[in-house]
């Protein structure tokens, strides 16, 4: 089962979440899917809600029909009533031609009133699922909170003024991450929640969004949030669709290794050498085509597993930003270590909407962020192995 949990968040009072899920080998649209609600610790019966699959423009040809979106009113999801009280489990079933498959998403506080719902979903790994349907991704652990550094609520009251949607990475130490208390850490966090105080936003008036790489773009051309602060990187063909304001941050594409592991300082080094990228990313292409053509490129669809496969020792090295391996390499030091290595240079951007008022304003926010030496703490303490260079504002 291929699937992507591309939007989780609250649109009002409604819980909406929005991805692709397909099955091998089905044509999508010939699948029946699912949103499931299971109580956890109780005897009460599941709840089901119907996924309305469409074509989903950003997706490859072959998976053009998978994409779904489902809306979920707690006040009324159970059979017109509200959800009881409790901690209810998100689950996706996808079932075709006599193949089932559900990969669970994370869990939902409910009131068991017939108001809106305290607003707090914990996501469960990288939503990976094995033949059996089990979760296959391992959640990250929390990583050590720094004084100074920001931990953003998941909710929290709000100033009054109007909310602002705000997507982000939510399993990248270091840059974006969410605990499993439900708040928000990082680098990217805290540049965020600059830019929100700039334009007249406190912190509870900020909704963070999941958005993973692949469906930053479409996040931000739906409608789906306001800005997108999850290491995004600018190009022409990009340029043509979204709006872009920054750079806030100098990353390279860099190199993981085991802690314990010999060090990598040349691109010849790597030949002969198994190391892991992710599926479709420009480090991948690089690798390939530029810097380790020798090398044995080994693609994978999340970082987790990347991780994975280098902790079982089935890889030598991961490639990525260095931006986003030094967070796993402060995380976890006595597993991975950050090479001596910069292939590129990667520039990361806030994006906005095309054609955004906000564009002006984020990116004086973003010059005051580095004038008044926010900028240069936040990098300190939350990716303390990463040499930073002020970005070129």
């Amino acid at each position: 089962m291929h699937h992507r949990l591309s939007a989780l968040h609250w649109r009002g009072d409604l819980l909406r979440l929005r991805g692709h899920a397909r099955i091998e080998g089905v044509t999508p649209l010939d699948t029946r899917t699912e949103l499931v609600l299971r109580p956890r610790d109780t005897e009460r019966p599941e709840v089901r809600l119907p996924v309305t699959v469409f074509s989903d423009p950003e997706l490859p040809k072959e998976q053009a029909a998978a994409g779904f979106v489902v809306d979920v009113d707690p006040a009324a999801a159970d059979r017109g009533r509200p959800l009881g009280a409790g901690v209810w489990e998100v689950w996706l079933e996808v079932r075709a031609q006599g193949v089932g498959r559900i990969v669970r998403y994370g869990r939902h506080r409910a009131s068991g009133r017939a108001t809106t719902a305290p607003r707090r979903l914990l996501p469960t790994g990288d939503g990976s699922a094995d033949d059996k349907g089990n979760s296959g991704g391992r959640g990250q652990p929390e990583p050590g909170a720094t004084d100074g550094t920001t931990a953003s609520p998941s909710g929290g009251e709000p100033s009054g003024g109007k909310k602002i949607t705000i997507g982000v990475k939510t399993d990248q130490p270091g840059l974006g991450f969410r605990t499993p208390e439900g708040r928000y850490k990082g680098f990217d966090i805290d540049v965020a929640t600059y830019i929100a105080k700039a334009l007249g936003h406190a912190p509870g008036d900020i909704e963070w969004t999941a958005v993973p790489s692949s469906q930053r773009e479409a996040a931000l051309r739906n409608g789906e949030v306001d800005l997108v602060v999850a290491t995004y990187t600018r190009n022409e063909e990009r340029a043509k669709r979204v709006d872009f304001a920054g750079p806030y941050l100098r990353a390279h594409q860099g190199l993981l290794l085991p802690a314990d592991g010999p060090s990598v300082r040349l691109p010849e080094d790597l030949d002969g050498k198994r190391v892991c990228a992710v599926t479709g990313s420009t480090a991948g292409l690089n690798l390939r085509t530029r810097f380790a053509p020798a090398a044995q490129l080994q693609e994978r669809a999340t970082y987790t597993q990347c991780l994975d496969d280098l902790t079982a020792g089935s890889v030598d090295a991961v490639s990525s930003d260095d931006a986003i391996l030094a967070g796993y390499a402060a995380d976890r030091p006595s597993e991975f270590k950050l090479a001596d290595l910069k292939l590129t240079d990667e520039l990361y951007y806030v994006g906005l909407p095309k054609g955004s008022a906000l564009k002006g304003k984020v990116q004086q926010s973003l010059k005051k962020m580095v004038s008044d030496g926010s900028w240069n703490k936040s990098l300190r303490q939350n990716l303390p192995l990463l040499q930073g260079e002020a970005p070129p504002l």
